[in-house]
């Protein structure tokens, strides 16, 4: 049995952009109005929800006054989305038996539960209303297209400014973090797009549902995290796909060419996974971005270089290496090697400074020694970075 998401001829109507952009209002003003004006509680357990609470409703006005696009609630793929969380957190807790467990951070007495269904709750139904407003309203001819940008955008507003601000070292964030964020909101629109937003509320349900109120939780390393958690949407994606068609666009025009599908997408996305694991894994290469000047013009910022593990007898005099001293890494070259008792430490100099290092390196701060650089690759997160700074 095929089912598609057929939405009727949208009016004319600015209401998507209302949706929109309140949708967007609601992400700024919790991530960066709201810690200024409320204390912590306050503002998670109430103002919050209240702001989300608001959002659905205006979702609901703007659906059935037709200002743009519909919600239509199908209650038949609600055991579809249930099913495919239960699968992903089965991927989670396999990937946690084959690593490690630790302790949820999260309250478990009856009164904290309940303020985290609240929180959690209102958070997952506002997101998913209008998601699926949202696709309902370009579903007709942009299919494939809308879900793309709004995988991208959902995934983006599930990422705090703290995140974003506090983040150190750009691979394991987006490997670890955003690529399974993308794959979780890919599968969640695909979802909408078929069922309705009780399709995608039953698939995140499930998850959020995991995290909040499981007494462990899996404690994966970014790359397991990476591919774990996008490989279990990927495959869930393409049984649902399987069982209920691609999305539908318009016909297709004459020379019997077919529609875009989306298999294509998800099977680059898997060997790009699957390269992106192998590379930072296997081969014990770990990515680093560049965000000072210090090395230049050897290493100029917003490049990456790809730093291995290397004991430090083997460092020598004029290679370059990173390491890390008081929470933080930095990448400098070595210009002198000196043996102190019984040990050897490292005198390092940016290759732009005019002095060496205040302090000698030692060989427990060494992260490791750059094997080679990638020119400019790196930008991308550092100037998203410097945005929400």
């Amino acid at each position: 049995m095929r089912m598609f998401y057929r939405t009727e001829t949208a009016r004319p109507s600015f209401g998507w952009f209302l949706v929109l952009g309140s949708l967007i209002s609601v992400y700024l003003l919790i991530n960066l109005a709201l810690p200024h004006l409320f204390t912590g509680f306050s503002r998670t357990y109430v103002v919050q929800p209240i702001l989300w609470c608001l959002l659905i409703g205006l979702v609901l006005l703007a659906s059935r006054y037709g200002a743009g696009g519909r919600l239509r609630f199908t209650r038949s793929l609600l055991w579809i989305g249930l099913l495919v969380g239960a699968f992903h957190v089965a991927c989670l807790v396999i990937g946690g038996l084959l690593g490690s467990f630790g302790n949820s951070p999260y309250s478990h007495t009856p009164y904290g539960i309940f303020l985290n269904v609240v929180f959690f709750a209102t958070t997952l139904v506002g997101i998913e209303f209008c998601r699926a407003y949202l696709l309902s309203r370009f579903a007709r001819r942009y299919a494939v297209p809308m879900m793309g940008l709004l995988a991208l955008l959902f995934s983006l507003l599930m990422i705090s400014t703290t995140q974003l601000t506090s983040v150190r070292d750009a691979f394991p964030f987006f490997g670890g973090t955003c690529l399974p964020l993308v794959a979780e909101n890919l599968l969640a629109c695909f979802l909408a797009l078929i069922g309705g937003p009780v399709a995608a509320i039953a698939y995140r349900g499930v998850l959020e549902a995991f995290w909040w109120f499981s007494p462990i939780l899996p404690d994966l390393t970014w790359i397991v995290a990476a591919f774990v958690g996008t490989l279990a949407p990927v495959i869930a994606f393409l049984v649902v796909q399987s069982l209920y068609g691609e999305p539908e666009a318009e016909p297709a025009k004459a020379g019997g060419r077919k529609r875009s599908s989306l298999t294509g997408w998800v099977i680059t996305a898997i060997i790009g996974l699957v390269l992106v694991w192998v590379t930072f894994g296997a081969l014990g290469f770990r990515p680093v971005v560049i965000a000072s000047g210090s090395m230049r013009p050897t290493i100029d910022v917003g490049d990456v270089v790809m730093v291995r593990e290397v004991a430090a007898a083997d460092i020598c005099q004029g290679e370059i290496i990173q390491y890390e001293r008081g929470g933080s890494t930095t990448v400098h070259r070595v210009v002198e090697v000196l043996q102190q008792s019984a040990s050897v430490v490292f005198i390092t100099k940016g290759d732009a400074n005019d002095s060496p290092d205040s302090q000698p390196v030692t060989a427990g701060e060494i992260r490791g020694r750059v094997s080679f650089t990638v020119p400019k690759v790196g930008w991308v997160p550092l100037k998203v970075k410097s945005l929400f700074s």
